[in-house]
């Protein structure tokens, strides 16, 4: 787990791509990705052609409100 976030913490985060196959992609493949895990919360990325896509799903922390960002996993390589 730790290896797949520090390999999204390395995507720039640009927001969603113009590539809608690649935000499909990466929302589809994030959500199966998720739900197999179980963890509390995820954020999943790729980019194609120079374009990122990112997703966050479920919570931060378990007991939290807060959703992943792509902002979170943009501050976390400071």
């Amino acid at each position: 787990m730790a290896i797949a976030l520090t390999a999204i913490a390395a995507i720039p985060s640009h927001g969603h791509a113009e590539d809608k196959l690649l935000t499909e992609a990466v929302q589809f493949n994030g959500t199966i990705l998720y739900l197999s895990t179980k963890v509390p919360g995820l954020i999943f990325g790729a980019v194609r052609n120079g374009e990122t896509a990112l997703a966050g799903f479920g919570k931060i922390a378990d007991g939290s409100e807060k959703c992943p960002t792509a902002t979170q996993c943009s501050a976390s390589r400071q």
